[in-house]
């Protein structure tokens, strides 16, 4: 669920839940106009009876954008090894173009479609794989808005480790301003996104720090 970080899977009560025709109304009364198909991965079977088709027809209706999310590309991002060459899962850029284009054939024909999110909150070491796979798509749809979402600052030695090799607590905003720098020049993003929790709420405080 949400909460714990896990997928939730396309038949479940929480997403049979969310999307009627009556919630994509309100959705678009609240003000919304772009929405996200959220931690539901589409993996390319059956799109027609897929959750991802079935929120872009909704939204379409109504008049609202949709972030998709691609289980396919998402396992691309994963990797924490390069994706292209000798020996690698795709032996040249062409066969990856080909893979991604394939991935995103369906879904890109509707109106609805707005951006994809690749990736959320990885660690520095995806961030070769994260670059491939954007370049890729800038190379095949240069008209899509790709959304990375990193991860923010926030002062602990997990989190530190997960910034740049060697990252400690001791020198967090270090570690923190080498993760944006590899991301920017492995991607070549001249704009990045992080999570932002105005209301957060911890016993040991670590949420104070990412929202200054």
């Amino acid at each position: 669920d949400a909460v714990s970080g896990e997928e939730i899977k396309e038949n479940s009560p929480q997403v049979k839940s969310l999307i009627t025709k009556e919630d994509f109304e309100l959705y678009r009364n609240c003000g919304f106009d772009v929405m996200s198909t959220g931690i539901t991965p589409y993996y390319g079977t059956d799109y027609e009876n897929s959750f991802v088709y079935k929120t872009l027809k909704l939204a379409e209706d109504k008049g609202l954008k949709v972030i998709v999310l691609d289980g396919r590309l998402l396992d691309l991002c994963n990797s924490e090894v390069p994706l292209v060459g000798s020996g690698r899962k795709f032996e040249t850029r062409e066969k990856l173009d080909e893979y991604v284009e394939s991935c995103i054939k369906e879904y890109r024909k509707s109106d609805a479609f707005f951006a994809l999110n690749l990736r959320d909150e990885p660690k520095y070491t995806a961030f070769p794989a994260i670059s491939e796979v954007y370049k890729s798509l800038n190379r095949i749809a240069p008209e899509i808005k790709v959304f990375i979402n990193l991860l923010p600052l926030v002062e602990n030695s997990v989190t530190a480790s997960c910034y740049a090799e060697g990252g400690t607590s001791e020198d967090i905003e270090g570690a923190y301003l080498k993760y944006l720098d590899s991301f920017t020049q492995a991607t070549g993003l001249d704009y990045i996104m992080l999570d932002s929790y105005p209301f957060c709420e911890s016993a040991d405080g670590s949420c104070t720090r990412m929202n200054r």
